[in-house]
């Protein structure tokens, strides 16, 4: 939530997983999960001007009231680029994104909008890692981030493919910010296992993204030939959600895993691409574990997002828990995971045969 002058104040949500995510994170055994030896990644990594310019676009698609003439204060960093753009909603879903065209830059950019209140979507749903059809073996989802996903998917596609149709030749860049950053990561899985666009060239970057599928789902995405980055301010707690296990159990669903390459942003003096060769590596982000930071998240690479987000009401709205029964081929939630606070412990209890769904 926001302060009286646009400051991010925890909400009890938050609150609750600054206290809990510690203590799992310090139990989900690191050593054999995040931080385990990875299959060779076959990304490319781009440069900072490269980070630094679309996190402009990441930064506006906070700003609700002004994307449609392009009018916010990030969006005069690129603006001047675009030579065509549509504004992509789902009311129900409370989910945006944008779809551009740059003929300078040669490229079709499809940015998605996070929320301030990701934490509805990480609370509700965080232990339902699910398996979709037309997906590569083994893979498994975040179950709230796929309806997220899955709630703009269609639209974004029918978008690009219409670009696509006249500039055939342009590569498509997709990122996002926080809640934005894992729909972009799932909306570039889909458009790469599903061959949508045939040659296409990708690019995708993600801005404080969370861990958003299982480590077949990370192996996938980190054998294409793709230039991308995860960008992580400094102690960010969103990159640390979910946790990659429940106490060193697959009780989640299976094990949740970052894709590669992260770079870690602390200061203009200290920023470094991590090493790939871990699925996360121990020396980078995750070696400020437990203190991570909630104030992290609401600022990268310089470029702060709290004046986009002050009076602008759609950012952190929150998601209810009912968008995700209709969205996509999801299964009915049990009725216990509406709360956080019980959630983790009558999971628990499911799977030790305790209490029944």
């Amino acid at each position: 939530m926001l302060g009286a002058y646009g400051q991010i104040v925890p909400s009890p949500d938050t609150l609750a997983v600054l206290s809990l995510a510690p203590t799992l994170n310090s139990l989900d055994g690191p050593s054999n999960v995040s931080h385990a030896s990875t299959t060779p990644t076959t990304n490319s990594q781009p440069t900072l001007t490269e980070m630094e310019y679309y996190n402009n676009y990441a930064a506006a698609m906070y700003c609700q009231y002004e994307l449609n003439n392009l009018s916010c204060t990030p969006c005069q960093k690129f603006k001047d680029d675009v030579y065509d753009h549509t504004v992509i909603m789902n009311n129900n879903t409370d989910t945006t994104a944008l779809v551009a065209v740059s003929k300078t830059r040669q490229e079709i950019v499809v940015a998605f909008r996070g929320t301030m209140n990701i934490w509805n979507i990480v609370l509700d749903v965080w232990t339902i890692a699910v398996t979709y059809s037309n997906t590569p073996p083994g893979v498994k989802l975040h179950a709230g981030f796929h309806a997220a996903t899955m709630s703009l998917y269609s639209k974004v596609v029918a978008n690009v493919g219409y670009l696509r149709s006249f500039f055939p030749t342009y590569k498509i860049v997709i990122l996002g910010h926080s809640l934005g950053g894992a729909m972009a990561r799932l909306t570039q899985f889909y458009m790469l296992a599903l061959n949508q666009f045939p040659g296409a060239k990708y690019e995708c970057y993600t801005y404080g993204e969370p861990r958003s599928g299982n480590q077949a789902f990370v192996n996938y995405m980190n054998s294409q030939t793709i230039k991308t980055a995860r960008v992580v301010n400094n102690a960010d707690i969103v990159p640390h959600v979910p946790p990659t296990s429940l106490l060193g159990t697959n009780l989640l669903g299976d094990y949740y895993i970052h894709c590669q390459p992260e770079y870690w942003y602390i200061d203009e003096n200290n920023q470094r691409f991590c090493n790939t060769t871990f699925n996360e590596d121990p020396t980078c982000s995750d070696s400020l574990g437990p203190a991570y930071s909630i104030a992290d998240h609401v600022t990268y690479l310089n470029v702060d997002y709290n004046p986009c987000t002050f009076g602008q009401p759609a950012p952190w709205a929150a998601i209810p828990l009912s968008i995700f029964q209709p969205v996509g081929t999801i299964p009915p939630l049990p009725g216990f995971m509406v709360n956080f606070n019980v959630a983790a412990i009558n999971f628990l209890k499911v799977k030790l045969g305790l209490i029944g769904l």
